[in-house]
């Protein structure tokens, strides 16, 4: 039989959990700092951060969904401070969201991918596309380099050999 839990358990339990945010929001915070901090110092803020979660993490929950929430933060947590290692990388996937974001469209406007090797095909395009627009480079520039394609002159519309 499962154990009743007492009425408050579930609000302390999310409590607790809201605690892990602010730690986390603090963390975002620190990572904004202009000019940014040394290295050094940014693995020590890391470390700080992660024993101020595992403190909270690790207790002995007695609300389900708590206990689910704190093994599975538990189980990322060393990749929940990578942009406070590593200068440059956002705290967010708002970029990679994005980038997904256009191949779902296509997907939905033209009734999805007919064979598992188009769709294949699609993601790769879909993915050298995004990678030349973050390097700002050609799209077909690095298609040619990608695949080995030599000898393609541009036409108007098109690319001949």
């Amino acid at each position: 039989m499962q154990k009743r839990q007492k009425q408050g358990d579930h609000l302390k339990s999310s409590l607790n959990l809201l605690s892990i945010r602010s730690i986390l929001k603090r963390a975002v915070e620190f990572s904004e700092i202009n000019p940014p901090s040394p290295q050094e110092e940014r693995k020590n803020a890391c470390k700080k951060f992660q024993e101020e979660m595992s403190i909270i993490l690790n207790r002995e929950w007695t609300d389900a969904d708590a206990i689910r929430i704190s093994k599975e933060l538990r189980k990322r947590q060393p990749m929940l401070c990578t942009f406070l290692k590593f200068e440059g990388v956002p705290w967010h996937n708002n970029s990679a969201e994005r980038a997904m974001r256009k191949g779902v469209l296509h997907r939905k406007i033209s009734g999805g991918r007919r064979t598992w090797p188009g769709v294949r095909v699609f993601e790769l395009l879909l993915s050298i596309n995004e990678t030349s627009k973050i390097r700002t480079q050609r799209f077909m520039k690095i298609l040619e380099e990608k695949f080995e394609i030599a000898g393609y002159k541009r036409s108007k519309n098109t690319y001949i050999s």
